[in-house]
C-alpha cells in the first residue's frame, strides 16, 4: 500500500504551478472524485472519475459509508501527527492512509459544498469565504450568508434560497432518489443555518452538542440503521479554530487531531458490533490542510492604500487568495508585480478557469461575476489581510491557496 500511496502523491505533485503551488487534481484524486466514488459504490451514475478506492481495498460487502470530515487536517500535518502518536492508537496505527486534494480555494465554504454536492467549485458557485454576490449588489460573507460583518443568514430574508443556490442537487438529494439512505452530523448550532441547509438538503440531519455526542450519535445511527444502507457525512469544525488561533503545528492543534482519533476508535470502531463493522467503510478527511502563517508576513490592506485605489470594489475570497476588480488591467498588473510579485502570484481569471483550478464540468451562471479580473494567489507563508470590519486579527494559521500544506488532504480509511 505505501507504493501505492507514493505513486499518487508523485501525481498529485506533477501539477505544480509555481514554488509550493499546486493544482487540485479533479481527474481523479481530489475531494470531488471521492464523492463520485460513494456514488458509484451505491450503482448511482458518478459525476466524474471516481478516486480508485476499488483497486486498493475489496469493498463489495459494503452497504455503509461513514465520511468524518475534521475541518483543516491537511495531509502533512496528519502524517506529522500519526508518526508522533500512533504507538497510542489501536486501529489506526495499522491503516494505510492515501493523500487527495481539496478543491480551489482550499477554504470550507467551497469544500464542503464539494463534498455535499460531488461538484467543483466552477460548477456550484461557492468559490470562497467572501463574494461579490452581484444579484445582491453585496459583499457576503459565504458562511454566514449575510453581508460582511452582518447577523448570519440576512441574506435569506432578502430572497437568498440556500437549497437552490447552488447549481445542481445534493449528494444526499441524490441517493435518496436511488433508494439509499443518508445522514448528516453536524453541531447543534449550525442545524437550521442557511449554509447546513444547502449542503443537507435531502438528508437526515442528526446534531450533537459536543465531541462526545458527536461519536456517540455516529455509533447510534450504525446501530439503528443497522439493515439499511446508507451514506453518513459528521463534521467537526473547531479543529480549524485551533489551527487559526494556536497554529497548525501547535501542541493544542496535534491534542485535538489525536483525541478526535482515539475518540473515533475507541466510541465508534470499538463499539459498533461486529456484524455492522463488516458491512461499513469508515472514511476519516479534511476539507482542506492549514498552513502556518506569522504577522512578519501579512500585508494589510485598507481602504483609502494605493493597492486598494485601484480596485473598483473591496477585494474578496481569503486571506491566501483573493479576487481583485481593479479599474484598469495592465496598470494594475504593472503596479502589482513591481510591488507585490515577491509575495504572490497574479493570475487572470480568465486563464484560472482555462488552468483549471476551479475544475471541470458546466461553469455557475454568476461565476464571472464573482471571480473579477485577478486571482490573486500567495507564496510561502504571506498572506493579504483587508479590514472589512476592523475586527480582522493576526493568524497563525491560514489556508485559501494552494500550497501543498493548504490542497493536500488525506484519506484515511477503516473497516
Amino acid at each position: 500500500m505505501k507504493a501505492i500511496y507514493r505513486e499518487i502523491l508523485e501525481e498529485l505533485k506533477k501539477k505544480q504551478i509555481a514554488d509550493d503551488l499546486y493544482l487540485p487534481d479533479y481527474t481523479r484524486y481530489s475531494i470531488v472524485n471521492l464523492v463520485s466514488f460513494i456514488l458509484k459504490h451505491f450503482r448511482i451514475e458518478p459525476l466524474f472519475e471516481p478516486y480508485p478506492l476499488n483497486e486498493l481495498l475489496e469493498l463489495s460487502l459494503k452497504d455503509k459509508i461513514v465520511l468524518f470530515v475534521i475541518d483543516a487536517l491537511g495531509y502533512n500535518l496528519y502524517r506529522r501527527i500519526f508518526n508522533r502518536f500512533k504507538s497510542n492508537l489501536s486501529v489506526f496505527k495499522d491503516i494505510d492512509f492515501f493523500p487527495m486534494t481539496s478543491v480551489f480555494p482550499t477554504t470550507t465554504a467551497s469544500a464542503l459544498t464539494s463534498l455535499n454536492t460531488g461538484l467543483t467549485p466552477l460548477q456550484h458557485g461557492m468559490i470562497g469565504y467572501i463574494l461579490f454576490l452581484k444579484e445582491f449588489g453585496l459583499l457576503a460573507n459565504m458562511i454566514e450568508l449575510a453581508p460582511v460583518g452582518m447577523e448570519r443568514d440576512l441574506l435569506l430574508k432578502s430572497g437568498l434560497n440556500p437549497v437552490k443556490f447552488i447549481s445542481g442537487p445534493t449528494v444526499h438529494e441524490l441517493l435518496k432518489e436511488n433508494g439509499v439512505g443518508s445522514f448528516t452530523v453536524t453541531a447543534s448550532i449550525f442545524k437550521n443555518t442557511g449554509f447546513n441547509r444547502m449542503h443537507t438538503s435531502g438528508s437526515n440531519v442528526r446534531t450533537y452538542q459536543s465531541f462526545s455526542d458527536l461519536f456517540s450519535t455516529i455509533r447510534k445511527t450504525l446501530k439503528t440503521n443497522k439493515d439499511e444502507k446508507f451514506l453518513l457525512i459528521a463534521y467537526w469544525g473547531l479543529a480549524d479554530t485551533l489551527a487559526h488561533r494556536k497554529g497548525p503545528l501547535s501542541e493544542e492543534y496535534e491534542s485535538e487531531i489525536f483525541w478526535m482519533l482515539k475518540m473515533f476508535e475507541d466510541e465508534v470502531l470499538s463499539k459498533v458490533p461486529p456484524s455492522i463493522f463488516k458491512k461499513t467503510l469508515f472514511m476519516i478527511t479534511g476539507d482542506h490542510g492549514q498552513k502556518p502563517t506569522s504577522w512578519e508576513d501579512e500585508i494589510w490592506l485598507i481602504s483609502n492604500d494605493e493597492f486598494c485605489s485601484k480596485l473598483s470594489i473591496p477585494p474578496t475570497g481569503e486571506q491566501r487568495m483573493m479576487y481583485l476588480f481593479v479599474k484598469n488591467r495592465s496598470e494594475f498588473r504593472n503596479f502589482f508585480e513591481d510591488r507585490y510579485g515577491d509575495y504572490a502570484m497574479l493570475i487572470d481569471s480568465i486563464d484560472a478557469i482555462k488552468m483549471g483550478l476551479f475544475g471541470l464540468g458546466k461553469p455557475h451562471p454568476n461565476l464571472l461575476d464573482r471571480i473579477g479580473d485577478f486571482v490573486l494567489l500567495t507564496k510561502s507563508g504571506y498572506s493579504f489581510n483587508y479590514r472589512y470590519t476592523g475586527q480582522e486579527k493576526s493568524l497563525k494559521g491560514r489556508h485559501g491557496s494552494l500550497s501543498e500544506d493548504e490542497l493536500f488532504v488525506p484519506l484515511i480509511l477503516a473497516g
